[in-house]
């Protein structure tokens, strides 16, 4: 019998396989804001079939720069909840991945945040021992 833990790390790979899988199905992921339409006064879904791909996707963040994109999956009443990561590079977008520093299975991860000048990068983890005892956490990156 699997483990919570590998249980919740099949889960973690299978979801960004899957948006991955329909990331590189559509063929608008190059150019900024995933190669979606710059934003407007009227709200749309965003990257639909790309981000907004049928999961529960939520709390999102990119870079000042644009070419990093971050946001928040969660599954099983958010028994899983991990953040995963979309690169820009010089041949379009890369991802989704799980965020590297949301790979512990040991806690929960949602609600990245980048602050404006985009030196740091913040985010909501919480152990697995059901109490949600949620923390923010903060760390540099890497300009």
């Amino acid at each position: 019998m699997f483990s919570k833990t590998a249980s919740a790390l099949i889960s973690c790979v299978l979801i960004a396989s899957a948006s991955l899988l329909v990331a590189a199905d559509n063929k608008t992921t190059n150019g900024p804001y995933l190669g979606q339409s710059p934003p407007g006064d009227v709200a749309v879904l965003f990257a639909p079939g790309i981000i907004s791909d049928g999961f529960n996707n939520r709390d999102m963040a990119m870079t000042p720069d644009g070419s990093e994109f971050y946001y928040a999956v969660n599954m099983r009443n958010f028994d899983l909840s991990t953040i995963l990561a979309v690169y820009r590079t010089d041949n379009g977008w890369d991802g989704p991945r799980v965020a590297p520093f949301a790979r512990d299975q040991n806690f929960k991860f949602l609600e990245p945040a980048i602050s404006p000048d985009g030196s740091k990068f913040f985010y909501v983890a919480s152990e697995r021992d059901g109490k949600n005892n949620n923390d923010i956490w903060v760390m540099d990156r890497e300009l």
